[in-house]
């Protein structure tokens, strides 16, 4: 229904390879996305904080990656961070798919990179707070803390 209405009112045209583009895309932006919902539910359970700085980092980098204004007016400095953000890359990654264009390898695997990165910090802080609830002693039974 939605690529009826993008085709028909906004004139989108999506090849077979532009939906597996995006669906990809969306798969990726869902795995970034999952990965710093759980960090922070995971500081949320350590510390009882957490949100209100995952909300402060996302509205960042969701202005330094584009998605208010363009990357193109600001500094040089905020330009080479903007760069290595995944919702820059998400953000490029679905304006291509849009206009009709490929879309560059390095945008995947970027958004893989990160992927990597952000599982890693998951595990080492998921078996951290493992480590601290059994010290606290809050864990009573084995599957508690898993």
């Amino acid at each position: 229904v939605i690529l009826a209405f993008a085709t028909i009112v906004l004139h989108f045209h999506f090849t077979l390879f532009g939906l597996v583009a995006f669906y990809t895309l969306q798969f990726f932006a869902t795995l970034m996305f999952a990965m710093m919902a759980f960090i922070t539910s995971l500081l949320y359970l350590k510390f009882n904080r957490g949100i209100g700085l995952f909300y402060t980092l996302q509205s960042f980098a969701a202005i330094v990656a584009g998605v208010y204004f363009p990357i193109r007016i600001f500094p040089s400095y905020i330009k080479n961070i903007s760069i290595f953000l995944p919702q820059t890359q998400i953000l490029q990654a679905a304006r291509l798919i849009f206009q009709g264009l490929p879309i560059q390898f390095n945008i995947y695997s970027t958004l893989l990179i990160w992927f990597v990165v952000l599982l890693g910090i998951w595990a080492i802080l998921n078996s951290y707070l493992i480590s601290w609830l059994k010290q606290k002693g809050r864990c009573f039974k084995v599957t508690e803390c898993l």
